[in-house]
């Protein structure tokens, strides 16, 4: 009976952390990113959120502020065709923290969104072209990268998001 209570909490607090990931659609024209009335619903997304870019919009932001480390810790950035976001890395290294890419499955190889580095500073991104799911398939993520200025980095290795 220990055994079995314990699964089920175990199995309570793992479905309780899939609830509280969700998904937000950051608003047209948003420049400040730390807003609940940047998103829809208008909340803050956490950590383990998801923020969907707008279909052919472009967003800029500097690493330098609040902006950039409220997005850096979403769990992932989907643009949606013909999006765009522009970070400028004035100098130094940032970290992008979170994921940024269209799902390479449903959309089938076509490019959809574009992450445009700018800025004499060196980026750091928190995921690659490619990923492997759980059980060891690769897909590549369908977005663009542009290096505008200065540098960009990827990691070798990323987890499925």
């Amino acid at each position: 009976m220990k055994v079995l209570t314990r699964l089920l909490s175990v199995a309570a607090c793992v479905v309780a952390g899939f609830a509280g990931a969700a998904e937000y659609q950051l608003n047209s024209g948003v420049t400040d990113w730390t807003q609940a009335s940047s998103y829809v619903p208008a909340q803050v997304p956490g950590a383990g959120d998801t923020v969907i870019l707008p279909a052919n919009e472009t967003f800029e932001v500097d690493a330098a502020s609040g902006s950039f480390a409220t997005l850096s810790a979403f769990k992932r950035i989907v643009p949606s065709a013909g999006s765009k976001l522009v970070i400028t890395v004035s100098e130094g290294e940032k970290t992008l923290g979170c994921a940024f890419n269209a799902d390479g499955e449903s959309s089938k190889g076509a490019a959809i969104g574009e992450l445009v580095k700018k800025g004499a500073g060196l980026l750091q991104l928190g995921s690659v072209r490619q990923v492997k799911a759980a059980n060891g398939y690769a897909f590549d993520y369908c977005t663009t990268t542009v290096l505008a200025e200065g540098s960009l980095r990827t990691t070798t290795d990323a987890e499925a998001v």
